[in-house]
């Protein structure tokens, strides 16, 4: 899930969201619960990202990402595969525009193992909320793509950012309205990029 890039728009259409592992476009997105089994994580949520795509009459795909707990060992030690910047490089086709980098947070020496043990509080959904509204408590660390802190502790939150969406096709003028008003409610765009 963390690896899935959205496809480019092309001539006939949208571009697939969650299409592609883009340094190995042969490899698959795991399932979430079998990462679960696999790894010493908790999922608290693996969906698109909103607002990823590049814009135009026919969008790029979204990107998948998720957010994790780390569970059940003391910390975990990350290596860098590669980093993104704040800009994705590269650019849309005929009048379409680029995707947009999206933000990741790390929070370590949280109270997330403390909330689920006591179920009174709700958890949160994406990475834009715990950003934001400082859901958690803990040790923000904000970062894009694979730039982490090297020791993440048990019960920290890693929110990636994903490996970003696809490039739009054409002027985003001329795309059908219906098409943004299904992408809104597919939660693929918000309602401020609408």
């Amino acid at each position: 899930g963390m690896n899935t890039s959205g496809q480019g728009a092309h001539v006939g259409g949208d571009g697939m969201d969650s299409a592609l592992f883009n340094s190995s476009v042969h490899g698959m997105g795991s399932d979430g619960e079998e990462v679960e089994v696999d790894r010493p994580i908790v999922h608290l949520w693996q969906k698109h990202q909103k607002d990823s795509p590049g814009h135009g009459k026919y969008r790029g795909g979204a990107s998948g990402y998720m957010g994790s707990i780390i569970y059940g060992v003391p910390y975990l030690k990350r290596g860098y595969m590669g980093v993104r910047g704040r800009m994705l490089v590269g650019q849309g086709i005929f009048g379409g525009y680029p995707p947009f980098s999206t933000p990741g947070v790390t929070v370590n020496k949280t109270n997330l193992l403390e909330l689920m043990a006591k179920g009174e509080k709700e958890l949160p959904t994406s990475t834009k909320a715990v950003i934001k509204e400082r859901v958690i408590e803990g040790d923000y660390q904000l970062h894009t793509s694979e730039r982490a802190p090297e020791l993440i502790y048990e019960g920290a939150l890693k929110g990636d950012a994903g490996r970003g969406g696809g490039h739009g096709y054409g002027d985003v003028l001329e795309r059908d309205p219906k098409s943004v008003v299904d992408d809104m409610r597919n939660e693929i765009i918000s309602d401020w990029t609408a």
